[in-house]
């Protein structure tokens, strides 16, 4: 693996100018505590934001996006012991842990601005959330972008998996603390997220 060049990545927004700039990747989620510190260290204006999904809903789409784009094999789902080895290795496993990420940009960038919204409440009031993320960036929330609106989806009605009663059965063993984890450490909606599998606390 080559070491990471942030000269090379920060010339990716060189023709910016004025503007805010960043980027979005499900791979952030896996940076560990050197490359979290570095960061920080490099970029002083950085700022962070973790989208916070319940676990168990952001595996699963995960590996449904994954299945569309021909790099899961679906036979798995009907041997839970194979799924179990797969998920074990994949790296949809290490990015379902948000307490984690929260957790080690506390400790390792503690002076980076850092902040969760939830995918609850984009669903729920995506005007409001891009507003506070637009805030948070240091732009206008009231400036128009573009044609879309807030709540566009454009993966809404892409299919996904049929998740088989096992395979839910093995992935709540595996996700059962991080629910309770999200409820404790991030409140709001996730509060609720234990009760729907009717374990609290």
């Amino acid at each position: 693996e080559q070491p990471r060049n942030f000269e090379k990545y920060a010339a990716l927004f060189r023709f910016k100018g004025a503007r805010l700039s960043g980027d979005i990747s499900p791979g952030y989620y896996d940076l560990d505590s050197e490359t979290i510190a570095s960061l920080a260290q490099h970029f002083p204006k950085l700022k962070v934001i973790l989208m916070v999904r319940e676990p168990l809903e952001r595996v699963w789409s995960h590996i449904s996006m994954r299945c569309r784009e021909g790099h899961f094999d679906a036979a798995l789902l009907n041997d839970v012991s194979a799924f179990s080895q797969w998920f074990g290795q994949s790296e949809v496993r290490r990015a379902c842990f948000a307490t984690q990420v929260a957790q080690n940009w506390a400790k390792f960038a503690p002076n980076v601005p850092f902040r969760y919204f939830f995918f609850d409440d984009v669903e729920a009031k995506p005007q409001a959330v891009r507003a506070e993320i637009i805030a948070f960036l240091g732009g206008n929330p009231r400036k128009k972008s573009g044609k879309l609106a807030a709540g566009y989806n454009r993966k809404a009605h892409l299919p996904k998996l049929l998740m088989p009663e096992p395979i839910k059965a093995f992935l709540l063993s595996e996700l059962t603390d991080e629910i309770r984890g999200c409820a404790t450490a991030f409140g709001g909606p996730a509060q609720k997220w234990p009760m729907r599998y009717e374990f609290q606390g």
